[in-house]
């Protein structure tokens, strides 16, 4: 996922030449700005404030440049999101080895106490071996113990128990170890530190957990060990890095109880593989999920990269800011369908590099882009929903979700092939807010006729609709 530094998320930096490109959605009505002809009820355009009871599902990562920064870790809370997944570096809080172990915490500090008072929860993604420690910067520790040592320190630091706290007493509840660990490709492992190198030695990366899990229980019972999030695309076989049974030999290896969440990652270039069980990311997530259910194992999941680009040199495909907004709900509406404990963007802001996609929210100047404003509004008006039974309309055309919250319905709507259609709701009336914000009161009648349905429009850009009084 790093390369010389971290600037492309994982199974995509090593994308095959020939991938072909997704087809852009056709662009519609809604999209170009022409008139809808329907008794609309223009209400303010801005996106109301984050309600109190969030969307736990909205999580954010940004860039190693950038990740340091108080101001941006506060704009990853201005638009709604709930979780935090950054860096923590054993290089930079071991360096040097010593007994007893000196830890030095000063550059982490002020970064969990910042995420703290923002009620942002932390995931801290363990990289970044010392070269004391290990060959690779993500690969194996020579000494498991010197591992266990560190977490075991790192956890209790960061519990909050008022012993051996950091200032401030902040707390950062999940630790994932390692990122993309399922990587067989040494070069990457040794150019970045962010690049896992367990996929040649899975059995290796078991003992591992089996050694740290207890330790980590040990010093706060609270946090949860999560999974270091696997490719678990792009495979070793076709013109990728990644190990493709590496799950499996993890969990023959017997690591089963020695985690709590079970973690990958996603994007949509790979979204043809896992079509068989689902529509985008819930293909995937209904595939990992029958693969430990195979091994007896029941986790929580999240996952911790997933995203879309707004630009993009070859060998990745080509997509437009408008590609990256639509994707931005369809994401969001699709993961909280799944069950999924949280998704995070990868990532908050673009940078310069090579192999940068522009995946960020923000440009390099730090400038938004239309996903930011269409994050910052599904983070809003989907916090607290939780996923109907069954949450997705079959019948409807496209793909229509539907999620509860008290008081209310909430659908999530859009086509693939940018076609139009039309959502009935028996209701006399319901909220229409557009990708971007835009909102308006539909009422029945709309369409011609005084029936109890109240009708929406929705096309290639997602839409919600609420349905007040369910």
């Amino acid at each position: 996922m790093i390369g010389r530094r971290r600037v492309a998320g994982g199974a995509l930096a090593v994308l095959i030449a020939s991938a072909a490109a997704p087809a852009a959605p056709a662009r519609t009505g809604l999209a170009d700005g022409a008139p809808v002809y329907l008794p609309l009820s223009l209400r303010n355009a801005a996106p109301p404030q984050i309600l109190p009871d969030r969307a736990r599902v909205f999580g954010m990562q940004i860039s190693e440049v950038r990740f340091r920064d108080p101001a941006i870790i506060a704009e990853v809370r201005e638009v709604g999101a709930t979780y935090w997944r950054t860096f923590l570096f054993w290089d930079e809080v071991e360096p040097t080895r010593s007994t007893p172990p000196r830890y030095d915490w000063s550059l982490y500090d002020p970064l969990f106490q910042a995420a703290d008072r923002l009620g942002l929860t932390v995931i801290a993604e363990i990289q970044g071996n010392p070269a004391w420690a290990a060959e690779y910067p993500g690969g194996p520790p020579h000494d498991l113990d010197t591992l266990a040592q560190f977490m075991a320190a790192a956890v209790e630091r960061y519990d909050g128990d008022g012993v051996d706290d950091a200032p401030g007493r902040p707390v950062v509840r999940f630790w994932e170890l390692y990122n993309e660990p399922d990587n067989t490709d040494g070069t990457l492992a040794r150019e970045g530190r962010g690049w896992g190198y367990w996929g040649h030695a899975p059995a290796a990366y078991a003992q591992m957990l089996k050694r740290v899990y207890p330790v980590v229980k040990l010093a706060n019972p609270r946090a949860r060990l999560v999974f270091g999030g696997i490719a678990h695309d792009a495979f070793v076989g076709e013109g990728g890095p990644f190990n493709p049974t590496f799950l499996d030999d993890v969990l023959r290896a017997g690591a089963g109880p020695y985690f709590d969440v079970m973690n990958f990652h996603y994007y949509p270039l790979f979204a043809a593989r896992w079509a068989a069980h689902g529509p985008g990311i819930i293909g995937k997530t209904a595939a990992v999920r029958r693969k430990l259910e195979s091994f007896g194992v029941d986790k929580p999941m999240m996952v911790t990269e997933a995203g879309m680009w707004s630009a993009a040199n070859p060998p990745y495909p080509a997509a437009t800011p408008a590609d990256q907004m639509r994707y931005v709900p369809e994401l969001y509406a699709q993961s909280l369908a799944a069950g999924l404990e949280t998704v995070v963007w990868f990532q908050f802001d673009d940078v310069a590099g090579f192999d940068d996609p522009a995946r960020g929210l923000v440009d390099r100047d730090l400038a938004p882009k239309a996903a930011r404003t269409a994050f910052r509004v599904a983070s809003t008006t989907l916090a607290g929903a939780v996923a109907d039974t069954p949450a997705r309309d079959t019948r409807a055309a496209g793909e229509v979700y539907w999620f509860r919250r008290a008081g209310e319905r909430i659908a999530v709507a859009w086509t693939r092939d940018g076609s139009m259609a039309r959502l009935a709701v028996r209701a006399p009336s319901v909220e229409w807010i557009q990708t971007l914000g835009n909102r308006y009161h539909v009422r029945d009648g709309a369409d011609g006729r005084v029936d109890g349905l109240t009708e929406v429009p929705y096309g290639a850009d997602p839409v919600y609709v609420r349905v007040p009084g369910d």
